[in-house]
């Protein structure tokens, strides 16, 4: 059991609640970055049950070995979600013993026609086999507020790899790069330094375009400004975590691109599972 999963059940006592659920079936988009914080699990779809004594993974046929390999090390059972979910979801339910229980549900990681579809599913059930679900807005915020061992080590990392393929990329500009090509050559080079992907878009502009900084045109010469961050989470890891690097100033010459760097802290508002930090 880790200590995520023990913050949670002092969480789900403080609060008179038997249980928290992570997203509807078939929402599983929603919840990706709470499943994966609480679980471990790096794929891209479903349920996390966490009760006052279990903790519990519902996958498809398709990531139930996955599940197996990343979940069960973090505390948690597999639950074998097979068939329609109106068959499995109830026995979900009953499998956690929480009929007639108060189930609470993720708010940020539902929408309100999740929820209908999970009442749907449940109404076969007797009215007392059917847990109460209700809302249990900030339990996983509140968590991720205060980095663990783990996610620090995550932000290190993340800061390690922005620096290292802003350095490459450095070495790699020349006058007729586009921004748009410095911006491939940025992501490319993050994935080459370990990392899964960049965390937003990364945004390149120069010259008249420069107040334009929402997106990175094509265009050639350069008086660029830069934003690049990088995302990175190891395949057993629960979050994924955010750096950034700011591109403090820049000349434009005839034959080269001169930049310099400087890093800032990690963007406590993209701390998600990471688009986990």
């Amino acid at each position: 059991m880790t200590d995520r999963l023990t913050r949670i059940r002092i969480e789900l006592q403080e609060r008179n609640l038997d249980a928290l659920l992570v997203s509807a079936p078939g929402e599983e988009e929603l919840g990706a970055a709470t499943r994966r914080y609480i679980s471990g699990f790096t794929g891209s779809t479903g349920q996390v049950l966490v009760t006052r004594d279990r903790a519990i993974f519902a996958a498809d046929f398709r990531y139930i070995e996955q599940a197996e390999r990343e979940c069960v090390p973090r505390g948690f059972e597999v639950f074998p979600a097979l068939g329609a979910r109106k068959e499995w979801f109830p026995k979900l339910i009953g499998e956690a013993d929480l009929a007639g229980k108060r189930v609470g549900v993720s708010t940020r990681d539902l929408s309100y026609a999740g929820y209908l579809s999970m009442l749907d599913y449940l109404e076969p059930l007797p009215g007392p086999d059917r847990p109460e679900f209700v809302p249990a807005k900030g339990i996983i915020e509140k968590l991720r507020r205060q980095k663990d061992p783990e996610e620090l080590a995550l932000l290190q990392r993340a800061i390690h790899i922005s620096d290292d393929a802003f350095e490459r990329l450095e070495t790699a500009l020349t006058p007729e790069m586009t921004e748009l090509e410095a911006a491939e050559v940025f992501a490319a080079n993050v994935k080459a330094a370990g990392g899964e992907d960049i965390s937003f878009p990364t945004i390149v502009a120069g010259g008249r375009g420069a107040p334009c900084h929402m997106r990175a045109p094509a265009r050639s010469g350069w008086a660029p400004i830069g934003r690049w961050s990088s995302t990175w989470a190891r395949a057993t890891r629960g979050t994924a975590a955010t750096s950034r690097a700011r591109l403090s100033s820049v000349s434009r010459m005839r034959s080269s691109a001169r930049f310099t760097a400087s890093s800032s802290r990690p963007s406590r508002r993209r701390s998600q599972v990471s688009k986990p930090a």
